[in-house]
């Protein structure tokens, strides 16, 4: 449920193992709602380098993703972890015309208030998105075998406990019939 939570853990796993070398595959890429419910797009490009952290602030201010996006590069500049010197880092068969334009993000569903539980549950009723299962559900059973909290159950098709979903949004990530969407809220 907590991004930041869970980006400082990656961060600690970079720090503690440090690999020799990062290879971050960007050939094609996904915008939007990924892996599977977003849109490809064709970047062109792959890059590698010895420090994992540096990699990805790199590739991150080239294709202008400001770093407060990315919730691990913002605990990481919070932690006064620094990039390593660029020249270190390799980027090949960039194409620059393909990557022009804005990239589409997903939406934000990061929302954690610390209330009472009862007021929370109210405010998150207006705040917090949940997924949803649309009519494109085929009842595949894919996002039940994949919900770590156990919050899927199929009845011809897919429902969702929103009391038991805990917002990790793998049910949508994974559907392979693009039938989980995710319900914003009025804020």
């Amino acid at each position: 449920k907590d991004y930041n939570l869970f980006a400082t853990l990656l961060l600690d796993i970079y720090t503690a193992i440090k690999p020799k070398i990062n290879i971050l595959d960007a050939i094609t890429g996904m915008e939007g709602n990924g892996p599977s419910s977003g849109e490809p797009r064709n970047f062109g490009f792959i890059a590698a380098g010895s420090d994992a952290l540096s990699l990805d602030m790199i590739v991150s201010e080239f294709l202008e993703i400001p770093a407060e996006m990315v919730p691990y590069l913002k605990i990481a500049k919070q932690k006064g972890l620094k990039e390593v010197d660029s020249k270190e880092i390799i980027i090949e068969g960039i194409n620059e015309i393909v990557i022009k334009g804005k990239l589409k993000y997903p939406p934000n569903y990061s929302t954690n208030f610390r209330l009472p539980k009862l007021v929370n549950n109210f405010v998150n009723s207006f705040f917090v998105s949940y997924p949803w299962v649309s009519s494109l559900c085929k009842g595949c059973g894919i996002c039940k075998k994949h919900c770590p909290a156990g919050a899927i159950i199929i009845k011809g098709i897919a429902k969702i406990d929103k009391r038991k979903c805990i917002r990790c949004f793998c049910c949508q990530e994974l559907c392979n019939y693009n039938a989980i969407k995710v319900k914003n809220r009025l804020f």
